[in-house]
């Protein structure tokens, strides 16, 4: 009996060790790490119910133990609902930034726009640089770079991290505390450019509606929609967008071709959305049929298909 227990106990660690790898990687490398070390044929039956089990591990984390009910693909649908693109009258949009990653869609309006919020920069400043050209000062902020990949005289760079709150120490800072300490006006029209790796969310939950109220354009690549069926993730997901849409609108939506599918009942999008926002109070805005992606658009990753969204409407 002992034995046997023991047995028991060493096969479920194998199972767990693979279902450790599948996470860590993807089930194909853990199954490919396995043929490597030739252990793949003595624990063939591991490796079969470590893939089920951690695609039920996947399933549970994101519909929860219960799966999604009418009620929630509802709440799924009316939140995407508020991302309904319009149309601009009078203004067209241009690609500003990289061919691929890191450039964005938006509406070719820059005229009195005094400053520009870059947050998150990485390695990839194109965006800021075509900002730059226009005469526009470009405020960067991003702790994970020590400096910023290529210099420009109306580019600006602190190495701080993005917070919802209160700054803890020097390598912190808010938006309305960028706003205070670069002594910006009320009255001045700025742009906001958000690529923050799924930190946006925390960011725009606790904004005020009066800070992004101030930015003319709002460019945001969100992240996660992985999570779209946790009941909590979803509900800070609908707050969000109530916020982002309560002064401005949707006028261009491209899916990041870098991540995955989502499938939720009858809704389908990507894990990762570029998303831009104008101020309504500042355009003729009209109802749009555009379809995404658009002749501006580029996949992020040139060896992979666009994803496309079609009018992306929910309702």
């Amino acid at each position: 009996m002992e034995r046997r227990v023991i047995a028991t106990t060493t096969w479920f660690s194998i199972e767990w060790k693979i279902i450790q790898s599948m996470s860590l990687f993807s089930p194909d490398t853990a199954k490919s790490i396995l043929r490597k070390t030739g252990l793949y044929h003595t624990t063939r039956a591991a490796y079969h119910t470590a893939l089920a089990t951690y695609r039920l591990i996947q399933l549970i984390h994101l519909y929860g133990p219960f799966g999604l009910s009418e009620d929630d693909i509802a709440q799924i649908k009316n939140g995407l609902a508020l991302l309904e693109p319009c149309s601009v009258e009078g203004i067209k949009k241009i690609r500003m930034g990289a061919e691929y990653d890191c450039g964005f869609v938006m509406l070719n309006d820059f005229a009195g726009i005094s400053k520009a919020l870059s947050l998150g920069i990485g390695h990839d400043v194109s965006w800021d640089l075509a900002i730059a050209k226009r005469g526009i000062t470009v405020l960067q902020f991003d702790h994970s770079i020590n400096m910023a990949p290529v210099s420009h005289k109306l580019c600006k760079f602190r190495r701080q991290k993005i917070v919802a709150g209160p700054a803890s120490n020097a390598s912190e800072i808010s938006i309305p505390d960028i706003l205070y300490e670069h002594k910006i006006g009320s009255a001045e029209d700025l742009l906001l450019k958000i690529d923050i790796e799924g930190a946006e969310w925390e960011i725009f939950f606790a904004i005020d509606d009066r800070i992004l109220s101030r930015f003319r354009q709002i460019i945001c690549e969100f992240h996660a929609f992985y999570r779209i069926g946790q009941t909590a993730w979803r509900r800070r997901m609908l707050r969000v967008f109530e916020k982002l849409t309560k002064n401005h609108c949707v006028v261009h939506v491209h899916g990041n071709n870098c991540g995955k599918l989502v499938h939720i009942g009858d809704v389908t999008l990507p894990e990762v959305l570029e998303i831009t926002f104008v101020r309504r109070k500042d355009y003729y805005i009209r109802e749009s049929d555009e379809q995404f992606p658009t002749e501006l658009d580029r996949p992020n990753n040139p060896g992979a298909p666009e994803i496309f969204l079609g009018n992306f409407k929910f309702k």
